[in-house]
């Protein structure tokens, strides 16, 4: 089916610009090693699937900058929220509130929220280009 093979490129796309917006932060960690290839192994998943969701929500609407943002703002604020919880979850008792804590919970929402633009940016370009076609209108043709 051509809308499944479009639905793929535009996952494949999102997975590279999630790549590419990923691999600054990834080459900085202090230790690289399993749980850095678990966490880009997520990112990559996730970004999977932001592309194909992408590619539904925006349809032939490509001048509604609110849409695109949203969509973005939403994966990215779903994947930061979850690591949020964990970060003061395995925070001391009296730390939860901490800048340390809350510093770190967010950055990884400036991250989260970088990853999934690049991601999206991947998806547009692809758009642009004609490599990806945009999904029709409300019938899903």
């Amino acid at each position: 089916d051509g809308d499944r093979v479009e639905s793929g490129k535009a996952a494949a796309l999102a997975a590279a610009g999630g790549l590419a917006g990923s691999l600054p932060f990834l080459l900085s960690a202090s230790e690289p090693g399993l749980q850095s290839i678990l966490s880009l192994g997520a990112s990559i998943a996730a970004c999977l699937l932001f592309g194909v969701t992408y590619r539904y929500a925006v349809r032939e609407d490509a001048t509604n900058m609110h849409l695109r943002g949203g969509a973005v703002a939403a994966f990215g604020l779903v994947k930061a929220l979850g690591a949020a919880d964990v970060i003061q979850a395995t925070a001391d008792a009296g730390d939860v509130f901490s800048a340390a804590v809350i510093g770190n919970s967010a950055l990884y929402a400036a991250q989260c929220m970088l990853l999934f633009g690049f991601a999206a940016a991947a998806v547009e370009a692809g758009f642009s280009n004609g490599l990806v076609k945009r999904m029709g209108g409300t019938t899903g043709q």
